[in-house]
Formats: structure tokens, C-alpha cells, sequence
């Protein structure tokens, strides 16, 4: 074809691999372009990051070295020999270029690919706010706390500097303004563009760019037909449940009254199957340990004695003299009176000390009523908030994973109430539809 080899590609591929590749480009080429010089986007779209077709076609991009909108076969050995042979730091500056627009680039498109984890929400108390019921936690005024998750508009899960998690009246509460983290507190050009330098100094810290480089270091080499890049491993949250013929898994669904098309949503089936997992693995556990009992048969400690309390007098001690020499010295008696120590005249507290005006302070709200429902388990809120948020990397339950063998009656019971208990606090936009709720128990899981 008339084009050089770049040298890091003669570096890093052997004389064998260096042909595979070859023959790699040719197949993908001749798909659109009989002469088999230049690779289409439609077609690098279905081998490269499928799983993704805006990123894909920003990795187009990348590939293409010499900026004439087409992959010939320099740019794509090149590109090949930077993702899997190369350095991190190499990796991560290609990655720079899916964003490159005149050595910059856009701060909104980056966030959008490679986001950053959320910053913690901080609130402050503006009142002490006391403790009534074990899913409360007690908070002073001033005190600062994170906002894990809102229950509703009056009642917040908030976790406290000492590590407590429970549930404080939002009216107590203040949130105080957000503070800009990783990407976006980096210094923006009025386009809100920034440069190279200073994406790798944030990329470096970034896990989505970490698990990114991660999936091109892994794209493989092989022979055709087989030569399929695939997407990136944990890279983009995607969530794909389906449910298993587990006849105890369906019985425990059915009695809970939860139907087939509820569990069809997948993030409501992530919600439920992780909360049924993480009380399976609580009852398997058994109760926690407690701090053993002390023996009533330990001997009492030795009796320790102690010193005589009325020591005998010695017998031997000389008189006191009472006749005093002549020329004794007696105390005078015509000494002057003493100065008074009080001052001739006190300041007057009214006049010469002005007293501080007097300190405002608002009464605090009335506190919420007494709950007629039972407020859910705080970590059943948070999990729905984490579930609702698309940048939490949530790990994928399935029913397999909930260890039911040798389950007794009473578990399974347990386990029924606590799935009544998620799909009551489960809201519509977790949900993603509004299933309404079957009359009768006649259709069961298969």
C-alpha cells in the first residue's frame, strides 16, 4: 500500500502478530471499500466499544492519526500498538484524544464519558435534634453530617462524623453548598475546555479512565473470522437480570405478592434481589457473638491488710517546758489598726459596665409526629438512592447468588416481610412503570 510501519509498532508486535494485524485491517477494510485501504465508522462501529456507539465513533476518531476523517492502515497499527503494548501513561494520553479539539479539551464531554464519582452532600444541624427510636441517630447544633439519602420531605438519612447512619428530621437540617471535586474543579478557558497537562494530572485518579485503558490494553489479537474487539469490562454501568427457575426463589416472590412484570425492570429486580441477599446472608450468619458470660465460681480476690489504725504512743516523750526565761520577748500590744482591704467605691454595673445585648436564638421546629408506618431500614434507602444514581457502579445479583437450600419456615417468613418492606419505600421512578398490583394470588413463578 505504499505506507511506512510506524517504529512502535516494529518495537511491540512481532513479524507474526504484525501480519494478523494486517490481515485484521484488511478484512475490516474490504467490507466497504473494495480496494481495502481505509476502514468505515459504521463498520469500526461494530467490532470496536459496540456496546457504545458514541464512544465508539469518539475512538474513531482517535485512531485516526493523520486527521483526514478515515483509518488507513498506519493509523490503525499505530493505534493497536498504543492500546495493547504500550505504557498507562501512554494509554492515557490516546485516551485524551477522544476529546482532542486543538489540544483541548471539552470538560462537559469528558464528565459525560469518564464521570466522576458524586461529592458527599454535607448538611449542618441548626438544632440539637435528640434520639427517640433506634432508626434515629442524635445530632448537636453546628454539627455537620453527610446527607446519604432523602426518605421524604421529612425525614433524611444522614451519617454523622463518628460513622452513625439513621434518620434525622429534615426540618433540623441545613444542606450547605456543594464544593466542586476531581474534574470539575479544575481551571476551565472561557470554553470550559482544559489541556492536556491537565486532564492526565486528573486522569491518573480517575477509575472510568483507569477501566477504559484497561479494556483497550485487553483488545486481543486473532486470527479472522474471530476478530471482535468487544466493549469495555466495567467500564459502563449496565444492569441485565433475569430470573431462574428457582422454585423457592418464585415461591418467596409470589408470596410477597411481587409479579413477574415488577422483576422485569431491572433496576427494581437489582433492588430486591440485593436486599434478599444481604438478609439471606444475615440469617445464615446466625447472631453476632457476644462477649462471654463471667463464671459465678471465681474465688473472691485475697483480703488485703492494712496498718494498725491506733499505733501505741511511745512513753518516753520529755515534758514541755512551762517556765519561760525572763528576758522572753512578748508580742506588742500597741501595733496600728490594719488597712481595710475593700476600695473606697465599687464601678457601678449599670453605668461603667454596658451588658452585652441579648442573643436571639429561634426555637427549634416541632418535631415531626409520631410515625403510624414503620420507617424502613436506612441502608434499604440508600440502596435505592445508589440504584437511581447512574454513576454508582452497582455489582449485578442474580437469583443464584441467594443461598435458599435448607431454608426453614420461619426464614422464609423473614424474608417474605422484608420484600413487603422494599416494594412499599420502592418509588415509581425506580420502578420505571407503574404495574398495578394483581387482586389474587392464583398466578404463582414458575
Amino acid at each position: 500500500m505504499g505506507q511506512t510501519v510506524p517504529k512502535v509498532v516494529t518495537d511491540n508486535f512481532s513479524s507474526v502478530e504484525l501480519d494478523t494485524l494486517q490481515e485484521h485491517f484488511k478484512s475490516l477494510a474490504k467490507k466497504k471499500d473494495p480496494k481495502g485501504q481505509h476502514i468505515a465508522l459504521d463498520v469500526f462501529t461494530k467490532y470496536f466499544i459496540k456496546e457504545d456507539i458514541e464512544l465508539s465513533k469518539r475512538l474513531y476518531k482517535a485512531f485516526d492519526f493523520d486527521n483526514d476523517g478515515k483509518i488507513n492502515m498506519s493509523d490503525f497499527l499505530l493505534s493497536m500498538a498504543i492500546c495493547i503494548r504500550t505504557s498507562d501513561d501512554s494509554r492515557r494520553t490516546f485516551t485524551f484524544r477522544l476529546f482532542d479539539s486543538s489540544g483541548k479539551a471539552s470538560v462537559a464531554e469528558i464528565s459525560h464519558h469518564f464521570p466522576d464519582p458524586p461529592a458527599p452532600i454535607i448538611i449542618e444541624a441548626m438544632w440539637d435534634f435528640d434520639k427517640m427510636h433506634d432508626k434515629e441517630i442524635g445530632i448537636k447544633r453546628g454539627e455537620t453530617a453527610i446527607l446519604m439519602s432523602k426518605y421524604d420531605n421529612t425525614w433524611w438519612v444522614v451519617q454523622n462524623n463518628r460513622g452513625d447512619v439513621g434518620y434525622v428530621a429534615a426540618a433540623y437540617l441545613k444542606e450547605q453548598e456543594p464544593t466542586k471535586t476531581g474534574l470539575l474543579a479544575i481551571p476551565q478557558d472561557p470554553a470550559g475546555k482544559i489541556s492536556l497537562e491537565q486532564y492526565l494530572k486528573w486522569a491518573i485518579t480517575s477509575e472510568p479512565v483507569r477501566n477504559f485503558c484497561n479494556t483497550l490494553k485487553n483488545f486481543s489479537i486473532q486470527p479472522p473470522p474471530a476478530f471482535d474487539l468487544g466493549g469495555p469490562t466495567n467500564f459502563r454501568h449496565t444492569t441485565h437480570i433475569g430470573i431462574d427457575s428457582l422454585s423457592d426463589f418464585g415461591a418467596l416472590l409470589s408470596q410477597a405478592d411481587i409479579l413477574p412484570e415488577e422483576m422485569a425492570d431491572p433496576q427494581t429486580a437489582l433492588f430486591l434481589l440485593t436486599v434478599l441477599k444481604e438478609e439471606r446472608e444475615k440469617q445464615l450468619a446466625g447472631p453476632a457473638e457476644t462477649a462471654p458470660l463471667i463464671p459465678a465460681d471465681i474465688p473472691p480476690p485475697p483480703a488485703q491488710t492494712s496498718p494498725a489504725v491506733n499505733p501505741p504512743v511511745p512513753t518516753d516523750i520529755p515534758p514541755v517546758p512551762t517556765d519561760l526565761p525572763p528576758n522572753f520577748p512578748t508580742a506588742p500590744t500597741d501595733l496600728p489598726p490594719e488597712p481595710s482591704q475593700e476600695p473606697e467605691s465599687l464601678p457601678s454595673v449599670e453605668e461603667d459596665v454596658p451588658l452585652p445585648p441579648p442573643t436571639k436564638i429561634p426555637l427549634p421546629p416541632p418535631r415531626p409526629k409520631e410515625r403510624t408506618v414503620e420507617m424502613p431500614e436506612p441502608s434499604m434507602v440508600n440502596l435505592l438512592e445508589e440504584i437511581k444514581n447512574p454513576r454508582k457502579k452497582l455489582k449485578t445479583v442474580t437469583p443464584s447468588d441467594i443461598k435458599l437450600d435448607n431454608i426453614t419456615k420461619e426464614e422464609a417468613s423473614d424474608l417474605v416481610g422484608i420484600l413487603k418492606k422494599a416494594m412499599v419505600i420502592r418509588p415509581a421512578d425506580v420502578a420505571g412503570n407503574n404495574t398495578p398490583k394483581k387482586e389474587d394470588n392464583d398466578e404463582e413463578w414458575e
